[in-house]
Order: structure tokens, then C-alpha cells, then sequence
């Protein structure tokens, strides 16, 4: 993901996502996390 964007829709579009794909990234850190302990 480009943090330079092309247009003004971009530069709205971009904010919106970031904080989806962070939430997912640590859903996934602490699901990845929960396997470790219960292995």
C-alpha cells in the first residue's frame, strides 16, 4: 500500500483502510499467539 495517493478519493480511501487491516494483522497475531500457548 502506497502511502502517496493519486487522487483526493485516494487519499480518503487509505485512511479508511488502515484501520481494517491493522485489526486483522492482530487478529491474526493473536490467533497465531493462542496456537503457540495451547501447543
Amino acid at each position: 500500500m502506497t502511502v502517496r495517493a493519486a487522487t483526493a478519493g485516494e487519499d480518503i480511501v487509505v485512511p479508511c483502510m488502515l484501520p481494517s487491516f491493522l485489526s486483522n494483522a492482530f487478529a491474526i497475531m493473536n490467533v497465531e499467539r493462542e496456537k503457540n500457548i495451547h501447543n
